[in-house]
């Protein structure tokens, strides 16, 4: 028979309390990226093991972030015209080998292809001229299967971020196996480019290409035309040669017309170029292609490959997913706008050789904030609040107090014009440039509103930013900051000070002060004192001038002293020293001390205000 005891049950509850909290802590585990994705095949994850979500973290591509952009953009906008009307990226390779389960073919035709109103595959074989069947365009090749790998890490991508409704693949054969490498004719990927810009392309991914001194022609430097660039855009690899596009450009990725693709991983000072990956100024963006975990065109499985060709299809995905989220929020933005808007979404960069190149980021794409002037140019904000950084958040009231204003909204083009305005005491400012400093002349306690306004160089108004400006305290002046002095002093003014004896000075109306105020004791023109109160003791005989500046500027009248000195061998007792005062010298400190205590009621102001500003 079982006995239920206090001490059993006491265990028991114990046991509850902690298996119920273990269970609640697993739910409360952040989502993985194997979570999130739950689309992509657990084949895929078996294959990678510890190395499969590498680019899932915010050190490269940042899907996880990018997953709740997109969420959030399902949630506000309508997807249901581009569901029927999605986003084409054509891959011109050495084909593909469709048995993959990345490409996500079910019974129900359910898949990351393109497809007409028929239900057939939108794809071609530019050696052949054969189209409409997976089986034309089949990544026979052995090798590396570049094409199939290629494809695959679109349809990866695609299915992490459950973008196969929106965002379909094109498979375009233009190239076969030669050698050590892949060959593909200039003749071949002209036909690749026809079919796929006649059959609604959007981008076009090109993991291929020459370099100028090995071709001894410029013919691939023009592949892609400026025609071409206008209905879709072109997207290419940099090429693995180690060469400076500056010595020996690799076509057509150095081409103007396309977005060319450098190779970059994470090294142990973090982002680092790969070592075979060319680089240089007329390439356009790093993309991780360091051991991609892709299909594997001979066996239906998974492998790595690494290059600027694995590196170019998640560039080519990325400015997709830019095409998706101007769709969805009814954004019209041409192939060169779409292209321009890409190339500034960049959020890091990574030296290489003195030079910095930026790194892809699939959220940098979801979160920048575009504008477009009167002529179609593309310019970047940043998501910045009110867009207005100042060099203090607290003025003192007074007058010659310089604030510089900043703007934090970054629009690349040059000729953008950033105008400030404000008003104060009843005068109207105005200043341009995107850093201006100007000089406060207030009287009174205000929040002062500060308006940012960005034009085009048309004269199109891009973008308004508010920031509010708060002036907390008094600064002496000449006009209320008189020196006064307690002991009587002869008719000239002078103080008749005697030996060993010291005189105190202080500045009247101190009050509120600033406490970043200057105060700054000279005598006989030597800086001396910077205590709002200063002890004045004459070594020697003789006669003394004493003045006080605040915030550099003189204020009050001059003091004149003369002094006996100390006499030899007299020292100086606490009693000796003469109880004479400037002003209200025994209150200074105490108002200093007010001060603070009103800038600290003034921040927690400025605080409590925040919400409804931002508001």
């Amino acid at each position: 028979m079982f006995c239920v005891t206090k001490r059993s049950r006491r265990v028991f509850c114990i046991a509850v309390v902690i298996l119920l909290t273990a269970a609640f802590a697993f739910l409360c585990v952040p989502c993985t990226a194997e979570a999130f994705s739950a689309s992509l095949p657990s084949g895929y994850y078996d294959a990678a093991g510890a190395q499969g979500d590498w680019y899932f973290g915010e050190d490269y591509l940042d899907i996880e972030g990018a997953a709740e952009l997109v969420a959030q953009l399902r949630a506000e906008y309508d997807f249901s015209a581009q569901e029927s009307d999605p986003v084409v990226i054509a891959v011109i390779d050495t084909g593909l080998n469709a048995e993959n389960e990345l490409f996500g073919q079910t019974e129900n035709g359910t898949d990351v292809f393109f497809r007409d109103s028929e239900g057939n595959v939108v794809c071609y074989n530019a050696l052949t001229g054969a189209s409409g069947s997976l089986s034309d365009v089949s990544d026979g090749a052995t090798g590396d299967y570049h094409g199939t790998h290629v494809a695959g890490t679109l349809a990866l991508l695609i299915r992490a971020l459950g973008l196969d409704d929106v965002i379909k693949i094109m498979p375009i054969k233009a190239g076969t196996r030669s050698g050590s490498g892949n060959s593909f004719s200039e003749r071949n990927v002209e036909r690749a480019i026809d079919f796929a810009l006649e059959n609604g392309a959007d981008v076009v991914n090109m993991s291929l290409g020459i370099s100028e001194s090995k071709n001894g022609s410029d013919a691939w430097k023009d592949i892609v035309t400026s025609d071409d660039s206008e209905k879709a855009v072109f997207v290419a690899a940099a090429g693995n040669y180690s060469d400076s596009s500056e010595s020996d450009a690799f076509y057509p990725a150095a081409s103007e017309n396309v977005i060319g693709v450098m190779n970059y991983f994470h090294g142990a000072v973090g982002a680092e170029m790969y070592a075979s990956s060319n680089y240089g100024s007329l390439y356009d963006v790093c993309a991780p292609g360091t051991s991609v975990i892709s299909a594997d065109g001979a066996t239906g499985g998974y492998k790595q490959l690494t290059g600027t060709s694995m590196a170019s299809p998640i560039a080519a995905f990325a400015v997709a997913l830019l095409r998706v989220r101007c769709e969805a929020q009814g954004t019209e933005a041409t192939a060169e706008q779409l292209r321009e808007m890409f190339l500034l979404t960049f959020r890091d960069t990574a030296d290489y050789r003195g030079e910095d190149y930026p790194l892809l980021s699939l959220a940098g794409v979801l979160e920048a904030d575009f504008a477009f002037d009167g002529e179609g140019n593309c310019y970047l904000a940043s998501a910045a609040s009110d867009g207005i950084v100042f060099s203090t958040q607290s003025v003192t009231l007074g007058r010659g107090r310089e604030v510089t204003f900043s703007s934090s909204s970054e629009y690349t083009d040059t000729g953008a014009t950033y105008v400030w305005s404000y008003s104060a005491d009843g005068v109207n400012m105005s200043a341009e440039g995107q850093e201006v400093t100007v000089v406060m002349d207030v009287s009174e306690k205000e929040d002062i509103a500060v308006t940012l306004r960005i034009y085009a160089p048309d004269g199109t108004l891009l973008a308004t930013r508010v920031g509010y400006l708060a002036t907390e305290y008094l600064v002496p002046t000449t006009a209320n900051s008189l020196l006064t002095m307690s002991l009587r002093a002869d008719e000239d003014g002078t103080v008749r000070l005697a030996s060993g004896r010291t005189l105190v000075l202080g500045v009247d109306t101190l009050r509120y002060a600033d406490p970043q105020t200057e105060v700054v004791w000279y005598v006989n023109g030597a800086r001396t004192s910077s205590e709002p109160t200063f002890a004045f003791y004459a070594e020697e005989g003789g006669y003394y001038e004493i003045y006080v500046t605040v915030n550099g500027e003189k204020i009050g009248e001059t003091v004149r002293v003369s002094a006996e000195g100390e006499p030899a061998g007299t020292g100086l007792s606490d009693g000796e020293i003469a109880g004479i005062t400037v002003g209200a010298a025994a209150a200074a400190g105490g108002c200093v001390a007010a001060g603070f205590a009103l800038r600290r009621r003034a921040r927690a102001r400025r605080k409590s205000g925040d919400g409804e500003s931002a508001a």
